[in-house]
């Protein structure tokens, strides 16, 4: 068998605005919890809610910037910990940035100032970093996974991911049909969650299996089967 990495990542990567029956499945997943999965301290969770707090999304940038653009442009609302271009396999922009300041009130001062303004020559939008379908203690206990098929959710995916990350994650992994991106169709905001197609259901259990222990970003991934995409009719 050949492992993905065959594949170009142009024909390997889809983002798409999610499909009805995705988004429902990854309503599902996300507001469940895994059983298995280590508890957090507290400490931890106060520590990621206030980087989000402090973080904010811009998008409709100029291909051409870079992270120190960013940096000089948004520096001026408070000290900036992180700043980070979302590229494609590439390496090449995809027009939008996530900055985390300091603090919340740096990151309230540039959504105020800096949304709708014009920068390079493009209106920019700058919004707070969303929370993902599993945003808010919307959780319920789980059973397990669901009945295998050959058809993967993976969520917890950093917004910051790249396709260049997603193909290294999915690299060792046969039989991959296709991986497709969710991204918002208003915002065109990366939505933290993908689902990956099969050949088999066989090639989609060892998948899960491998999935299901990985960490992407710091983030550890959430993992389970969903419906089959069907394939339209002519």
């Amino acid at each position: 068998m050949q492992p993905t990495s065959a594949l170009s990542l142009s024909r390997y990567f889809s983002q798409t605005a999610p499909v009805a029956e995705e988004d429902k499945w990854a309503e599902k997943f996300e507001a469940a919890v895994d059983p298995n999965a280590p508890l957090q301290s507290s400490s931890l969770d106060d520590e990621r809610a206030a980087n989000k707090a402090a973080t904010i999304f811009i998008s409709n940038m100029t291909f051409d910037a870079t992270e120190a653009h960013l940096q000089e442009a948004f520096g001026k609302y408070g000290d900036i910990l992180a700043c980070n271009i979302g590229r494609d396999g590439r390496g090449l922009s995809r027009g939008f940035g996530f900055i985390t300041f300091g603090d919340k009130e740096s990151a309230n001062r540039a959504v105020s100032e800096a949304h709708n303004s014009f920068w390079h020559g493009r209106r920019i939008m700058v919004d707070h970093r969303k929370e993902g379908p599993s945003s808010g203690n919307k959780r319920r206990e789980r059973d397990g996974p669901s009945e295998p098929t050959n058809s993967l959710y993976i969520g917890n995916i950093p917004y910051e991911a790249s396709d260049a990350d997603l193909n290294q994650l999915f690299r060792s992994l046969d039989n991959v049909k296709d991986v497709r991106v969710a991204v918002d169709r208003n915002t065109g905001w990366p939505r933290g969650f993908a689902h990956a197609d099969f050949a088999d259901v066989e090639s989609a259990k060892k998948a899960y299996e491998f999935l299901s222990q990985h960490n992407l970003g710091g983030r550890q991934l959430r993992v389970d089967y969903s419906e089959a995409r069907r394939t339209p009719q002519k």
